[in-house]
């Protein structure tokens, strides 16, 4: 088998699990390069999407509302949904953070914040976090955030004796 990864790759993002629901691990990453790519146990690339110019600062893996979706966050502030065979569910161009011309997006967390019984996503950016519905549409925050100068990294962490997530960051 031929080498996955030329030697000068940065891999700047990295998420480890059964992504594709096969009982397997695999890693996703995102690349310096923009590129995000999936590879098996047996080192294989059964994905890999060349996302735009910008390089990958965050990559998540899970399910949206029950469908197996690939979230990658850029440093010029895009952030895109695709589904297992690479076709691009939705994006999103952070600007919120206005007062710095950094709109990276450096963690990407997904939970039922709200509480409501939906998930939502949490971009830790340049800045502090924006929030979006599952389509990519942002979300009013429903709590206020303190200034950081980049919220990485972010997780959804349920506490004991809590029903609501917390969204932990640092």
């Amino acid at each position: 088998a031929g080498q996955l990864l030329a030697p000068d790759s940065r891999v700047n993002a990295v998420v480890h699990g059964d992504i594709v629901g096969d009982g397997q691990k695999e890693v996703l990453c995102g690349l310096e390069d923009g590129r995000l790519v999936l590879i098996n146990p047996g080192g294989e690339a059964p994905l890999e999407v060349q996302t735009g110019s910008a390089p990958l600062r965050s990559v998540w893996a899970g399910r949206l509302n029950g469908v197996p979706a690939l979230l990658c966050g850029a440093q010029d502030g895009e952030v895109r949904a695709y589904d297992l065979a690479g076709t691009l569910l939705w994006q999103y161009r952070n600007s919120r953070w206005q007062h710095t011309p950094k709109f990276a997006v450096y963690s990407i967390a997904v939970a039922d914040f709200a509480g409501d019984g939906t998930q939502q996503v949490a971009l830790g950016c340049h800045g502090g976090i924006s929030l979006l519905d599952v389509s990519g549409e942002p979300v009013e925050l429903q709590w206020t955030p303190v200034y950081a100068h980049m919220v990485m990294p972010m997780s959804a962490v349920t506490l004991p004796g809590e029903t609501r997530p917390w969204l932990v960051a640092n």
